[in-house]
């Protein structure tokens, strides 16, 4: 359950530049990781991302859509 440990929101207001730079980078390493293990989203929007502004990560959720 570290989804429910994780503390962040979904992203639903606009970012400081800094903090969207941030989580640009993060979800592109996250994808990149999840594409190499043979994971494909297909859902990959703002709404299934998760920003723990105090930690500064994100997580991506919602892997409902996911092919293998």
């Amino acid at each position: 359950m570290m989804f429910l440990s994780f503390g962040g929101k979904r992203i639903s207001r606009h970012l400081t530049a800094h903090n969207g730079t941030v989580v640009a980078q993060q979800v592109d390493c996250a994808a990149l990781a999840i594409h190499n293990l043979g994971i494909l989203h297909r859902d990959l929007e703002p709404r299934n991302i998760l920003w723990n502004e105090e930690r500064h990560q994100v997580m991506i959720i919602d892997f409902e859509r996911a092919e293998i």
